[in-house]
């Protein structure tokens, strides 16, 4: 009651209170600042977040001038303050105009204090709750740190006066304020360190998205397939202040990243000489596809037939996405791989249970094609199965392993090639042999080892192999001593490391990737002097999978929203939607990007989802399998 209906009351009253019995005060002030501000004005007006994220102009007194130097350039803060605005500001004063705010409706007395509106599109959804309140004069995150509170710290702070907002709580911070105020605690110039308080480099990322928009606003940017891990692409560009485009033959149903793009076309990526027309007559500046190894070819072709940036050459491409190449590449370059049959020298009765083989096609990613042989008589029906989802009808014979399996991504800037993130990865395995990562936790546990005995020799693999741009995922099997390599993707991939590169370093592949296509650089910056896998916080990407039916209903999107330790939300299925074939990246129903404190949580967070979250079909059936398994 008193949060949605008493406190606005009172803020009301009280405020206008304050306006009036403090009005010789704010009078005194306002001459005051007119002289010392040499004309410079004696009210700062600026754009904030407020409740529900709506923007409003916060009002404060102006405590610097506007002096520039020879060139015209403004000068530093700390030459533009001055001694009557270090005075306003040491007694708090230049917070009073806020006051006004409060008045209209914009502001509260207390709340989380109303930050930059760049900050928005870079919260997660948990720190994002600090709008369901109006923003404050004071907080409880002002009266616990202020200038010298980590920037996380605030958030969770902030989030925490959300769940417990009450009369007793603001009365405890307004006397906390007053007191610092008159002790002049924790008060003064008000800026703080910025760069030891942002330990999530917020001010990093917004100076990075300002400098994209500056350079890539407006540019028009077409995307190949719109697929649900293509509303990523979407949403990345349009953040950068890109124009996007959206095209593949599929309905929006089937191709979802349509409905957001500022427009789609109707045209398989394959129609060229239609493709190449429209890029010329609607001045497409870029083209990028990602998450399929099936695009990379026409997305390719399409470069080199208008002339666009394309990260990689066809033989480049070529080469990653065979497997049998692929894995002769790392046994040139001291890279150990899987133990391997050659189809022309094997016998099924090699197959014995504790020798199992995976049957894959040389040419397929996200699983499909894959199979696992358990019996010899089984062998000739396994291989037409592999041998149907080749093109080149051709196919690699595994030794089935049971092993830990690591991921390692990786950046690339004109050949130089940096290591992005190291994960472990836990698979779902079907009965058939096929596999789908239902788990992922950064930083892996064999980070070190990775990086001594084999990152050298992956930098040195892709230089000689001629990757000049882009970025590369590979998946290794290990038993604790040794790495076999087993899979790669010179593209994006469902894993969407780039979340995880973002918050922790300030580097995303996807970001740069959309650079690229743009501009034929992957950055404006060193990217590897900022890349470093060994993350100092712990995340995890889940994944919810399905049995195979048709969706009918979906319960718990809510819960999920509100899960503390919710970054992001990527949703692969909803109703209407039919799971697909076990063992597939088609039965993904939800990507779930979490920053937990540490691993001993994770099984707590995965009850609480598998209570919370709910899918069925239309016989009522909950078709969720178990979690990280």
């Amino acid at each position: 009651m008193y949060k949605c209906f008493f406190k606005r009351f009172f803020d009301f009253w009280i405020s206008l209170f304050f306006i009036i019995s403090l009005s010789p005060i704010l009078l005194v002030v306002t001459i005051w600042l007119h002289f010392a501000n040499k004309g410079a004005g004696v009210f700062f007006f600026q754009e904030r977040p407020g409740k529900g994220g709506k923007i409003f102009k916060v009002i404060k007194f102006k405590t610097m001038t506007d002096e520039c130097d020879e060139k015209g350039k403004r000068l530093p803060d700390a030459q533009r303050l001055t001694k009557v605005g270090r005075f306003v500001r040491s007694l708090s004063l230049d917070e009073l105009p806020q006051l006004f705010n409060v008045l209209k409706g914009d502001m509260a007395l207390i709340g989380p204090r109303p930050l930059l509106v760049q900050y928005l599109p870079f919260y997660t959804p948990e720190q994002a709750r600090r709008h369901e309140v109006r923003p404050g004069i004071s907080g409880w995150a002002q009266v616990h740190g202020r200038n010298h509170c980590k920037l996380s710290k605030k958030f969770e702070l902030d989030v925490w006066y959300v769940d417990h907002c009450s009369f007793v709580t603001d009365l405890r911070i307004i006397w906390i304020t007053l007191m610092n105020v008159i002790k002049r605690s924790d008060v003064g110039e008000g800026s703080g360190d910025m760069k030891e308080v942002d330990d999530i480099h917020m001010s990093e990322r917004v100076k990075v998205l300002r400098e994209q928009k500056a350079k890539l606003g407006e540019k028009r940017l077409l995307i190949l397939g719109g697929d649900a891990a293509s509303c990523d692409i979407v949403k990345a560009a349009k953040a950068m202040g890109v124009y996007t485009i959206v095209t593949d033959w599929y309905d929006t149903k089937t191709s979802p990243a349509k409905l957001i793009a500022d427009e789609y076309w109707n045209d398989s990526i394959l129609d060229y000489e239609t493709l190449v027309s429209k890029i010329k007559d609607n001045h497409v500046e870029g083209i990028i596809t990602g998450f399929t190894d099936s695009y990379l070819l026409p997305y390719q072709h399409l470069c080199e037939l208008t002339g666009l940036p394309c990260y990689a050459t066809q033989e480049v491409f070529e080469l990653t996405m065979d497997k049998a190449r692929f894995k002769q590449l790392c046994r040139d370059h001291g890279v150990p791989v899987i133990p391997e049959y050659q189809l022309s020298d094997f016998t099924p009765d090699t197959i014995t249970p504790e020798n199992k083989v995976i049957i894959k096609p040389v040419d397929n990613s996200g699983s499909r094609g894959v199979i696992l042989c358990h019996k010899p008589e089984d062998f000739d029906s396994c291989l037409q199965y592999a041998l149907s989802f080749s093109k080149k009808k051709e196919v690699v014979i595994e030794k089935y392993m049971e092993m830990d399996s690591v991921s390692a991504s990786y950046t690339i800037q004109d050949g130089v090639i940096s290591l992005s993130t190291l994960n472990d990865r836990y698979v779902h395995k079907s009965a058939d042999g096929g596999a789908v990562t239902c788990l992922s936790i950064y930083p892996s546990k064999y980070a070190e080892q990775y990086i001594s005995q084999l990152n050298d020799k992956v930098r040195s693999m892709f230089v000689n192999a001629g990757v000049r741009n882009g970025l590369l995922s590979l998946q290794f099997f290990t038993d604790g001593n040794d790495f076999y390599a087993m899979e790669m993707g010179h593209r994006l991939t469902g894993g969407q490391h780039y979340t995880y590169s973002k918050m922790e370093n300030g580097v995303s592949s996807l970001d740069c990737l959309i650079h690229y296509a743009l501009t034929g650089s992957m950055a404006d910056f060193d990217i590897s002097k900022k890349e470093n896998a060994k993350f100092n916080h712990v995340y995890c990407h889940l994944y919810i999978l399905g049995k195979e039916a048709k969706i009918a209903r979906v319960d718990g999107w809510d819960y999920l929203e509100r899960m503390p330790q919710m970054m992001r939300i990527s949703k692969m299925k909803d109703v209407g939607d039919t799971i697909g074939r076990d063992g597939t990246s088609a039965q993904k129903i939800v990507g779930l990007h979490l920053m937990i404190n540490a691993i001993a949580e994770m099984e707590q967070v995965l009850t609480d989802i598998r209570n919370h979250f709910h899918v069925y079909d239309e016989e009522g059936n909950d078709l969720v399998l178990e979690l990280g398994k």
